[in-house]
């Protein structure tokens, strides 16, 4: 039953991310935590994001505003490899409480403040946003949302955000991988997780290309959000229960 639902977990990711760019990752971490230990969890979403982000790279990748990318994907890279470093040895019981309190945060702020909040694409803010971006990647594998805002800022259409962010994406997952397969966070037997989130996301992102021009993205959007609100209130109390 609990593969099943990562694997319905990982389709809807699909779906939302080909509809909004992001939301994958957050979507599988709705279910891996209970499936995997959180280091181990982070680096299963992280390896199947090289695949999911890679293909929409790919479809839009004519639009891709590079000199938007590399200040953000090198400060991203410091901050989420300090944070896979150091997520094996910390408290697991206080950084799965953090991670709950985290998707809690991070939902009321899509919900409540994201349509007043202004950013101005600059260094300052690149190097913040992909500083914070980057370690909650390391530690709990989402580091989409923040990122989403700031590409949002500076692109100048849909398929410049999406190629954009994508790319990018892509690039900061292979490097983590890479660093999770060094330290031993990731080996073999992880292999059937990534696989089958794999075959599901790919098969929901097939999906969000069929439905890109028709489908309601708010509607989707705000569901996603409580849907995050939800599992950040249940991971807290299981947590604090136990």
């Amino acid at each position: 039953m609990p593969y099943m639902l990562f694997a319905l977990a990982a389709f809807i990711g699909g779906i939302v991310q080909g509809t909004t760019g992001f939301g994958a990752g957050v979507i599988s971490m709705l279910v891996l935590p209970y499936l995997l230990p959180l280091p181990e969890a982070a680096g299963v979403s992280g390896a199947i994001a090289i695949w999911i982000c890679g293909m929409i790279f790919y479809r839009y990748r004519q639009h891709v505003n590079w000199s938007n990318i590399w200040v953000i994907v090198a400060v991203y890279l410091m901050a989420s490899l300090t944070a896979i470093q150091m997520a094996p040895r910390l408290n697991t019981t206080s950084l799965k409480l953090a991670f709950g309190v985290f998707l809690i945060v991070l939902a009321l702020y899509f919900l409540l403040v994201k349509d007043n909040l202004v950013i101005t694409p600059n260094l300052m803010t690149k190097v913040i946003v992909g500083g914070l971006s980057g370690l909650s990647d390391g530690f709990f594998g989402i580091g989409g949302p923040l990122m989403v805002v700031l590409y949002l800022a500076f692109s100048k259409s849909r398929e410049e955000y999406l190629a954009t962010l994508q790319l990018s994406f892509v690039l900061v997952s292979a490097v983590n991988l890479v660093l999770r397969l060094q330290q031993g966070i990731l080996d073999s037997s992880h292999l059937p997780f990534i696989v089958l989130g794999l075959l599901a996301m790919t098969g929901g992102l097939q999906i969000a290309h069929r439905l890109n021009e028709r489908l309601n993205s708010n509607h989707l959007r705000q569901a996603t959000y409580w849907l995050i609100a939800c599992s950040g209130i249940l991971t807290v109390v299981t947590t604090l229960w136990n």
